[in-house]
């Protein structure tokens, strides 16, 4: 009794085996069937990487041998009609380099450029090419059925603060509000200078010429300090004026980021 119940469960777990089997192969069936019939929707779409990706899925031997057949000659043919570009990129300074990431269409297609072909549908494309610290470059190319290997080169610029973000040195600030209480010391001793200098000609002493010394010089010490302070005005500007301008860019550095494609 026991050997016959142990060929019945060895039997039940064929059957069950077999079962399992065959829905894999029924999944398998319906996967090679779907992709078989949106791989052509989509061609139509001129969507012809998705498509080729899709057909290459439907060719393998596990899939029905006419699903094969057709998968495997649309496959190819995608292979010679679709576009491919070769992408290259060089420093600020001219030296090639790959870090860089890329994106096609606002899409991130690769973290760094590669040296082989990619594959894009034929069309409009918008490429970017980004690296930190250096100008990000964009551009739009249109690409063509069987068209291959088409070369597009860039070489990026150093990235430069616009206008609004440029912030002059403390340096610039301090020597600005010097040169500003320098020319309020000069004009207020200049102002007490004349004042005082029209109240002792209009005196008795002024008037016949006696005046003493001990008169006339608060007068020009007024005169003296003015004169200090306006040079003082004058050197403190100058600095803050050389500071600001030491924040503008280089005219050899300025400039948009340059694309270059090779047919």
């Amino acid at each position: 009794m026991r050997m016959i119940a142990s060929r019945v469960a060895l039997f039940e777990m064929c059957l069950l085996a077999l079962g399992f089997a065959e829905i894999a192969r029924a999944d398998d069936k319906a996967a090679c069937i779907k992709a078989h019939e949106h791989g052509q929707e989509v061609r139509f779409a001129n969507r012809w990487v998705e498509a080729r990706t899709l057909f290459l899925a439907c060719a393998q031997p596990s899939c029905p041998a006419p699903l094969v057949r057709d998968c495997t000659q649309w496959s190819g043919e995608l292979a010679l009609e679709t576009p491919t570009i070769v992408v290259a990129a060089k420093r600020p300074d001219g030296s090639d380099t790959d870090d860089a990431k890329l994106f096609v269409d606002g899409a991130l297609l690769e973290s760094r450029l590669p040296s082989t072909p990619i594959t894009l549908d034929p069309g409009d494309h918008v490429l970017r090419f980004e690296r930190p610290g250096w100008s990000a470059i964009e551009q739009r190319l249109v690409l063509h059925d069987g068209e291959h290997e088409r070369a597009v080169q860039v070489q990026f610029t150093e990235v430069l603060p616009r206008a609004s973000e440029r912030r002059a040195p403390v340096g610039a600030y301090t020597a600005t509000g010097i040169a500003a209480v320098a020319v309020a010391v000069s004009v207020t001793f200049l102002v007490v200078g004349k004042v005082r200098e029209h109240d002792l000609a209009t005196s008795p002493c002024g008037e016949v010429g006696t005046c003493s010394d001990a008169q006339v010089n608060p007068i020009r010490a007024d005169y003296v300090v003015s004169g200090i302070a306006g040079g003082a005005a004058a050197i403190a500007a100058g600095v803050a004026v050389w500071q600001f301008l030491a924040r503008r860019p280089s005219s050899t550095t300025a400039g948009a980021s340059t694309l270059r494609f090779d047919f």
